[in-house]
């Protein structure tokens, strides 16, 4: 085959006007290609930023202590805690399907470019083809599409005269042959699906689903404070503990150092100095488990909030110690109304009725309407074949449903059965909720009772701490009396201490039980 006929050829059928469509319709392939790919790009690029878009930890020096305030302990666990970033995680996964739902509605551009070379002994044919068709779903459960198409084809044949000379062979023969092509397509189901109901149903399905996660973060989000307030606050028992200790111990060694000297002086026996040592001893073993205490709540904070193992973590108490006013039918109504846990099974229910309607649907017979018109041209001129004049109209109706076939009914049937269980799930957990807020309104109730009645047992521990110092400086009472009063201060101590935390906690548990 010579390729100089192919050129004389094309210039022959086309003249310029072919190459320059053809070389405008591959810009065009080549632009909207382009956008295609930088559009994708950016998308990825979007969701590498929100998943992988993790701050850094806190910067700590060896050796160095992080002064944290409770709130920077919870900031901390919200963006360190593994266990709440897979959760995250799993919520952009579930946003992104919702995208994909919501994008089946929107309308579809689709080009295509292809091109073919048919080569034989006598016959060469190049074909190109071109194609832009917009597409588009409605929520009534129809469809339409818009299609137009070009397809040109330059057929080179070489033939012979008869005679098996080389010297009878004919010159080449060409041909163009240019095809476009307009079709407009219509599809609607006329009794299956209540219109929209079920056109919508995965994208609606996908909706709760996104508000689903969403309150199953911030439940995770709610319990992962209440752990760090909790821990916290153990934190600042313990540290308290520590202190109450350390002063304990400092006065154990100042008896200890007067009975010595009371001894030197023949002022008491050998058995109030050994009652003192035996004092001290007690005190330093209570300060070493104190500090072990200490350390332990340190370890739990830090692994609750997601940092290193071994980090050092000092306390800053910003803790407004007030008393919590009780109202409990006003705490019953407001966790009602915003438990992230209630919310969820509710945005469920309303899932479980979504599927309840598919499910009814499909137990419907199929009718659905199609239609379309095509109009097309075909010649060896390009500019003829624009002006289409062949119409061709189409139109069916497809109806089809499956007869003793009961799992469609069946389905259905089990959706509703689940949507039954569900509420009363939902009824369950508001009984749950109320009977946990009236416990913990008793427990603050007895707390503060408490509090009010180690206060006062504390304020007069230490004052009889001071009667029995001045007494033992006079000689009034030995040692054992005053090492039984520093006790009695040290317990009752201790005691408003934990009841103070402990009211502390069951307010963080009331906070959590009402979803805030």
């Amino acid at each position: 085959m010579n390729r100089k006929h192919l050129r004389i050829s094309g210039e022959k059928a086309g003249g310029d006007l072919l190459p320059a469509f053809s070389f405008g319709l591959v810009r065009c392939c080549l632009a909207l290609l382009c956008v295609f790919l930088g559009a994708n790009l950016g998308v990825c690029a979007k969701s590498e930023r929100e998943v992988g878009n993790r701050p850094v930890p806190l910067a700590q020096s060896p050796g160095e202590a992080l002064h944290l305030s409770l709130q920077d302990c919870v900031n901390i666990a919200l963006r360190e805690n593994l266990g709440l970033l897979n959760q995250k995680d799993s919520l952009l996964s579930v946003k992104s399907q919702l995208i994909i739902e919501k994008n089946k509605f929107e309308p579809n551009l689709n080009t295509a470019f292809a091109s073919s070379v048919y080569n034989s002994h006598l016959v060469q044919d190049y074909e190109n083809f071109a194609s832009l068709s917009l597409a588009q779903r409605h929520k009534y459960g129809g469809s339409f599409s818009l299609t137009s198409s070009l397809d040109w084809i330059d057929h080179t044949s070489d033939y012979y005269t008869g005679s098996q000379s080389t010297s009878d062979l004919a010159s080449p023969g060409f041909k163009s042959q240019f095809t476009s092509s307009l079709q407009f397509s219509v599809s609607q189901q006329l009794l299956k699906g209540a219109f929209w109901r079920a056109a919508t149903a995965p994208l609606r399905e996908a909706k709760f689903d996104v508000a689903i996660a969403r309150m199953d973060l911030q439940d995770q989000i709610l319990d992962l404070s209440l752990s760090v307030k909790q821990a916290f606050y153990a934190l600042l028992k313990s540290q308290e503990y520590v202190a109450e200790m350390g002063s304990a111990l400092a006065k154990s060694k100042e008896d200890v150092k007067i009975a010595r000297l009371r001894l030197t002086e023949g002022l008491s026996s050998r058995l109030d100095y050994a009652r003192a040592e035996l004092a001290l001893v007690n005190r330093q073993r209570d300060l070493a488990t104190a500090k072990k205490g200490f350390q332990s709540a340190v370890d739990n904070l830090v692994e609750i909030m997601g940092l290193k193992i071994g980090t050092k973590v000092q306390p800053v108490s910003d803790i407004r110690r007030k008393r919590v006013p009780i109202h409990i039918e006003q705490w019953v109504e407001t966790a009602l109304y915003q438990r992230p846990d209630l919310k969820a099974i509710r945005a469920q229910l309303d899932k479980n009725k979504v599927a309840e309607e598919s499910a009814k649907n499909n137990t419907l017979p199929t009718l659905e309407a199609q239609g379309s018109v095509t109009m097309s041209e075909t010649d060896d001129r390009l500019r003829q074949t624009l002006d289409v004049t062949d119409r061709v109209w189409q139109f069916s109706l497809k109806f089809e449903h499956t007869f003793f076939d009961v799992s469609d009914s069946e389905r259905w049937v089990q959706s509703r059965i689940a949507s039954r269980q569900l509420a009363r799930t939902l009824e369950d957990t508001k009984r749950q909720v109320e009977v946990s807020i009236r416990e913990l309104a008793r427990q603050l109730k007895r707390l503060s009772d408490d509090i009010d009645a180690l206060k006062l047992a504390e304020k007069i521990a230490s004052e009889q701490l001071e009667l029995s110092r001045l007494s033992y400086k006079e000689g009034l009472i030995n040692n054992r009396d005053l090492i039984a009063a520093e006790n009695d201060y040290t317990v009752a101590r201790i005691d408003h201490i934990r009841a103070t935390y402990d009211y502390l906690s069951t307010v963080a548990k009331l906070d959590r039980t009402l979803g805030r």
